[in-house]
């Protein structure tokens, strides 16, 4: 790894995870041959696993080198697990920076109730993925209600001009 290629040695990127490329903005030019164009990708290993449970995760290595002159600037890391609940991201790079990112799945929003056309509460027996459609039917259905008695109401008290 050299500090010397870097303006910041690991910047933090918040929730950016990246499995692939460069951070250029980061780097300051090679401080073998003076390069601050292009670096390229080299020893890229990819790790992958998935255990009896289900879960899966995924682990990437490899190099930032100049192009012109092949000097190593540093390697970058990023792994991804997925599980019954969440996704992680997570990337290393002291030029790329520390980045990670959970999405947590929402397994309680499955058996939530769903409101029918008249605004009664009904019991779901469905998943969530099967019942969108439903859903977005009936929101769409309470919109247009609503902008019907908007326009409906027709104030002459009201400054708006048509």
């Amino acid at each position: 790894m050299c500090k010397d290629c870097l303006k910041e040695f690991r910047p933090e990127r918040h929730r950016t995870c990246l499995d692939t490329g460069a951070y250029l903005l980061n780097f300051k030019g090679c401080c073998k041959c003076g390069n601050r164009v292009a670096l390229k990708m080299v020893s890229r290993k990819v790790e992958e696993e998935e255990d009896k449970d289900g879960y899966i995760s995924e682990v990437v290595t490899f190099n930032h080198i100049c192009a012109k002159c092949s000097h190593v600037i540093c390697e970058h890391y990023y792994s991804f697990e997925a599980g019954e609940d969440a996704q992680e991201y997570l990337m290393e790079c002291p030029l790329c920076g520390r980045g990670a990112h959970t999405s947590l799945f929402d397994r309680a929003a499955e058996a939530a109730s769903v409101h029918n056309s008249e605004g009664q509460e009904v019991e779901s027996k469905q998943p969530l993925e099967e019942c969108k459609g439903e859903l977005l039917s009936l929101q769409v259905g309470s919109l247009r209600q609503a902008l019907q008695e908007v326009e409906g109401s027709d104030n002459e008290d009201d400054d708006w001009e048509d």
